[in-house]
């Protein structure tokens, strides 16, 4: 861990990185070489997302690994693919501190596949830069989601869309779908009295007013299991993989019908490895 980042913080990051929620997150000293390649696999900095010939260039790659013509699905998924590794850091340093470590896009970077998905990210931790907020205040939900909706994916969602025609509906119920498995995966890893406060908190994030179709795109329910329980999410987007050949819908999907998709959830939530050792700071007035 860096010796830039408070001791707090490298406490959060390094349970996220354990099992059960084992993040893909690096802290870089400095930013990885970068090779100049026609290949889309290696690090590349964030900031490239922002850019409309780059979403071209990772959503054909998407789609083609896929097997599909349709460069819609390469934008959906090469997006929620992004997400997924990006919040699960986010959200749960601020879930573990109340503060959301740094979100401009020049302190992040990603490593990608050939087919344009999201391996790892990286985040910069030069001397004495760390939280996005001033020290000793709190981040509340409103402000964090604004802050990660609004600054971070604002952008990333706009050249997205611009490239891959796919509707902000879509690309917001991609993000919300990988936020929604963030804090699943925050819940099974809470203390038994702090997995209703990952809940609330989770509820209040997914109905903040920074997402920008007041339509929810993904409801919670917290399911009870052998000793324990769980957050499961259903998504009322579909993020169009099962375009791509072979492959079917997600579990979550919203063209499945509930009689088959809610035990499918069920099942899969009973057989994800649980924990017991993250404690919620976030929200506690």
């Amino acid at each position: 861990m860096d010796e830039h980042v408070p001791e707090r913080v490298r406490a959060a990051l390094a349970r996220l990185q354990s099992p059960p929620t084992s993040a893909p997150l690096r802290l870089l000293h400095e930013p990885p070489p970068v090779e100049p390649s026609d290949a889309l696999a290696g690090w590349w900095p964030v900031p490239r997302l922002t850019e409309v010939p780059f979403w071209q260039r990772l959503a054909a790659a998407y789609s083609a690994g896929l097997d599909t013509p349709h460069l819609p699905v390469g934008g959906a998924c090469g997006l929620q693919h992004y997400a997924g590794r990006l919040v699960l850091a986010v959200l749960g340093t601020w879930v573990q501190t109340g503060h959301l470590p740094p979100l401009a896009h020049e302190r992040w970077w990603m490593r990608l596949d050939e087919n344009g998905h999201t391996l790892d990210i990286g985040l910069l931790t030069p001397a004495g830069v760390w939280t996005s907020t001033a020290p000793g205040e709190p981040m509340d939900v409103e402000g964090s989601a604004n802050a990660l909706l609004t600054g971070h994916f604002g952008p990333i969602v706009a050249a997205a869309r611009s490239a891959t025609r796919i509707t902000a509906r879509l690309a917001y119920g991609c993000v919300a779908a990988s936020c929604a498995g963030a804090f699943a995966s925050l819940h099974r890893r809470a203390a038994r009295e702090d997995r209703g406060r990952v809940r609330d908190v989770a509820e209040r994030f997914l109905c903040a007013g920074a997402w920008p179709d007041p339509d929810r795109t993904v409801t919670f329910t917290e399911i009870g299991l052998p000793q324990t329980s769980a957050l499961v999410h259903e998504r009322r987007t579909c993020c169009l993989i099962r375009l791509g050949t072979g492959h079917g819908a997600c579990s979550s999907c919203p063209d499945v019908p509930r009689e088959e998709r809610w035990p499918r959830l069920v099942t899969a939530a009973a057989s994800r490895e649980q924990g017991s050792d993250l404690r919620v700071v976030v929200d506690r007035g």
